[in-house]
């Protein structure tokens, strides 16, 4: 997300006053040995090439029911870009689908301090976050991820809405 598209200016986003908080709904499949996965923020300079910061949160990895997989952390200075993903890792199972995101978010707030993520709190900058209009948004990478649209066999239902982004193997989707 190109931060100064957002209407951000050079000097809110330079003040070292703004805090980046972000994450989303997640849980696997129950399985002997659930599949596993991270949100991991990137902040990005003017060029969008060198990375200023990072910081990854790892799922409960829950099997029966969603849980809030969250972080927050100061905005770099000099960052205009920003970069959220969702990565999976398989570690059983013969499907792709079993590590799940839904209602995904990144917002900024003024404040020195980390914040509780408040989904809906905030503008949200992340496109189709409820993947309710499939992977419009989002790119797959490492293998096929698909939005899972409606209840299907086997699988949880949405948290909010529909749909979800479901992944397996090692699959990320910024």
């Amino acid at each position: 997300m190109n931060l100064l598209a957002a209407g951000y200016s050079v000097a809110q986003l330079d003040s070292g006053t703004l805090n980046m908080t972000f994450g989303g709904y997640t849980r696997s499949l129950a399985e002997t040995t659930p599949d596993t996965s991270t949100i991991t923020i990137t902040f990005y300079d003017a060029t969008g090439t060198n990375v200023l910061g990072t910081m990854t949160v790892d799922s409960a990895n829950t099997t029966s029911q969603w849980a809030l997989t969250s972080g927050s952390i100061a905005l770099p200075v000099g960052t205009r870009f920003v970069s959220y993903q969702f990565t999976t890792s398989a570690h059983s199972g013969d499907t792709n689908y079993n590590a799940y995101l839904d209602d995904a978010f990144a917002t900024l707030s003024v404040g020195t301090a980390p914040q509780s993520a408040m989904p809906g709190i905030g503008a949200n900058y992340l496109t189709n976050s409820g993947f309710e209009s499939g992977l419009d948004g989002w790119t797959a990478s490492q293998g096929a991820g698909v939005g899972a649209v409606g209840q299907q066999a086997g699988y949880p239902a949405a948290f909010g809405g529909s749909s979800y982004f479901a992944a397996g193997a090692v699959q990320q989707a910024s």
